[in-house]
């Protein structure tokens, strides 16, 4: 994932209605926040409450989810300016590797 892509979807939290969300079910899946109802999901009968599940747990676990990809991205980076310190070789295999299989940025340690 991105720099770009992290931030646009960072944008679309920022610019959705604050969580936590949960879901009201009856004759479809309503996702609610504390005061209001955000929207319905009009699904076939079977799947309409476990899409508004998802949904109304993805306001919490998406913005989660991508610090947790910033701090990996991060780690990774730290880790990979370590290698290259030490071990300038052994640096250039894992760089490839990294380049090559993950389409990582092994300097900034964050996605191309």
């Amino acid at each position: 994932m991105t720099a770009d892509e992290i931030a646009k979807l960072r944008e679309l939290c920022a610019n959705a209605t604050p969580g936590p969300w949960g879901c009201g079910f009856s004759n479809r899946g309503r996702i609610m926040s504390s005061n209001e109802e955000i929207c319905s999901v009009w699904s076939s009968e079977e799947t309409h409450d476990a899409n508004a599940a998802f949904i109304a747990a993805a306001r919490k676990a998406l913005p989660a989810a991508l610090d947790e990809i910033e701090r990996l991205s991060e780690a990774l980076g730290v880790t990979l300016k370590e290698l290259k310190r030490h071990s300038p070789v052994c640096h250039a295999e894992v760089l490839g590797w990294i380049v090559t299989d993950l389409g990582l940025d092994p300097d900034a340690g964050v996605s191309k």
